[in-house]
């Protein structure tokens, strides 16, 4: 995940897109709790809605799904 994280930094720096940095990421990964993180934060970023309370219901959301799961 730092490796992920360092790749996305360079990628920002070099001046490519937010939102197509972190959906790169997603595809990265192949896991699917990362890609619906990437797409809390570029819908937040695009919609210009807060990113804390974004991230606030999401976070929620993955804990039922947690709880679902180990039931």
């Amino acid at each position: 995940m730092s490796h992920e994280f360092e790749v996305v930094s360079h990628e920002l720096k070099a001046g490519k897109d937010k939102a197509s940095v972190l959906k790169d990421m997603a595809d990265r990964s192949g896991v699917q709790d990362i890609r619906s993180f990437v797409t809390v934060l570029v819908q937040s970023q695009k919609f210009g809605t807060s990113i804390a309370e974004a991230l606030r219901v999401h976070a929620s959301e993955m804990r039922d799904k947690r709880v679902m799961r180990a039931e």
